[in-house]
């Protein structure tokens, strides 16, 4: 037993001594919580690593998730957190509210959100419009909602980095016709659970997005035909568009257009 401890001893010397970049690549693979769970407390060695402003974090909330989770990040750790955070995942509970109330109340402290991907009520769309412009590092945005309202495609244009946008509507997405003369610089879109509402989406709406490089749109089969008549007849504007998929859910049908 001795030597055992002794061996324990000795891996963790060795442990410590490794680079600390080598460290955050390993921290980088994962969750915030899961970070926190394992390593904080463990010794000061470990605690001025998780501490270090080199380090950001990636955070995950899921639907059986509740928010106590991340204040116990945001509150009981540290203030500097927040501005460390470069990706967040929330499909929790989006109709009590408390991410967009959160991100409303501390949006300047999200200076590195370079990913986000939410789930929110119809109700919270204004909310969130408010904060979208705010977010001046975020290359990716995936959005679910029961309905894609107007309002929040403009909002979602307006944002000068974004790159990769998905809109996931379990409902409908109705009269997609943006009004304002700004461009984005999205190159990738994803259109997911789209329903059978898409001819609603007129060409100003991708009039919007002259970098467009890649669509994307996931429907089920009942949509399928309704989506394959959709693209035909938009076919001049769609041309446009290097790389065009439409994909099936329920036989895992793909068809590439272009």
């Amino acid at each position: 037993m001795p030597n055992l401890s002794k061996k324990k001893k000795t891996m963790v010397t060795h442990i410590e001594h490794l680079p600390n970049e080598l460290w955050f690549s390993i921290f980088s693979y994962l969750e915030a919580h899961d970070l926190f769970r394992a390593f904080i407390n463990l010794n000061n060695y470990f605690d001025e690593l998780i501490s270090s402003r080199h380090l950001l974090y990636n955070v995950q909330f899921n639907k059986n998730d509740d928010h106590s989770r991340f204040i116990s990040i945001t509150y009981c750790s540290s203030t500097e957190i927040l501005n460390r955070i470069i990706s967040l995942q929330w499909i929790a509970k989006p109709r009590y509210g408390y991410l967009p109330q959160f991100f409303n109340k501390n949006i300047s402290e999200f200076t590195r959100l370079r990913a986000l991907r939410i789930e929110i009520h119809p109700r919270q769309t204004s909310l969130i419009c408010k904060i979208l412009p705010e977010l001046n590092s975020l290359e990716y945005f995936s959005v679910k909602s029961v309905t894609i309202h107007t309002l929040l495609i403009e909002t979602i244009f307006t944002i000068p980095c974004l790159h990769i946008c998905e809109l996931i509507n379990s409902h409908v997405m109705r009269n997609i016709e943006c009004s304002f003369v700004r461009q984005s610089n999205i190159e990738v879109l994803y259109l997911t659970n789209i329903s059978i509402d898409i001819h609603s989406i007129t060409e100003t709406f991708f009039d919007h997005m002259p970098k467009l490089k890649r669509l994307e749109m996931f429907g089920s089969t009942q949509t399928f035909k309704t989506l394959i008549s959709w693209i035909v007849n938009q076919i001049f504007i769609l041309e446009k568009i290097p790389m065009i998929k439409l994909k099936c859910k329920s036989n895992r049908v793909t068809i590439v257009f272009f």
